[in-house]
């Protein structure tokens, strides 16, 4: 299950603002598009639907309320369409409106692992998707398709089972900007030896959903390395090799 920033962060967090000041610029743009007629009167009364939620976001605008985001969001598809279409104005608002979000998304995920207060939420909403405490205290096993994540395995991995070591050692960091792959938290395990190397263990997924509402989700997934060490480690269990 997906988590909003706000869910996870609070309403009052910096991520949740980030989030909101983009959705209300996109409602901005979105104004900005109408009054400069991206819409011509042919198309508006050809759909009748259209025509009145753009009504409605003029009227609004005009008596300074805020914005329904289901007249915001289906105008903001419609703009989408038409660039689709080759409209060469829809096109530019839509080329804005990606540079914008992907902004947006860069300062959100960065700001993921930057402070104590952000690591502890981000830290918290990973507890909850990939709970790895209750795993290693042997209430709880993770199943994933083929993917299985008891105690033992976790000692084999990470060479402990010990709770408060876990808590300790496995903490949110970023993985840099590589070979034109953008910059992405991640969750490692990262021991007190600086000549060990850390384990990555998931990656922090966030993403708009649907694109245009305004709404960041977030979700964990277990890094290909880290299933890659599961994977050979439940092969020699089925092989009656796993010790």
């Amino acid at each position: 299950m997906n988590s909003t920033i706000s869910q996870v962060y609070g309403e009052g967090h910096d991520l949740t603002k980030m989030a909101t000041d983009y959705r209300h610029e996109t409602n901005s743009e979105v104004v900005k598009a109408i009054k400069n007629n991206i819409f011509t009167d042919k198309e508006l009364a050809k759909f009748p639907k259209l025509a009145k939620r753009v009504q409605a976001i003029l009227e609004n605008y005009e008596n300074n309320k805020p914005q329904v985001y289901a007249d915001t969001y289906a105008v903001y598809q419609a703009i989408s369409v038409k660039a689709k279409a080759g409209n060469k104005t829809s096109k530019v608002f839509m080329d804005n409106d990606r540079k914008n979000y992907t902004d947006t998304r860069t300062k959100i995920i960065s700001s993921m692992v930057d402070g104590d207060e952000a690591k502890k939420a981000t830290l918290k909403m990973i507890d909850e998707k990939l709970p790895l405490s209750s795993v290693a205290d042997n209430e709880e096993v993770i199943v994933l398709g083929d993917i299985y994540i008891d105690g033992p395995t976790l000692k084999k991995i990470l060479g402990t089972d010990d709770i408060s070591t876990l808590r300790k050692h496995i903490v949110p960091a970023m993985r840099p900007a590589k070979g034109g792959l953008p910059a992405t938290p991640i969750l490692i395990y990262k021991t007190d030896n600086v000549n060990d190397k850390p384990i990555t263990i998931a990656t922090l997924k966030t993403r708009q959903k649907p694109r245009g509402s305004g709404s960041f989700l977030f979700d964990v997934k277990l890094h290909k390395d880290f299933i890659k060490k599961l994977k050979i480690l439940e092969t020699k269990r089925i092989q009656n090799k796993y010790n």
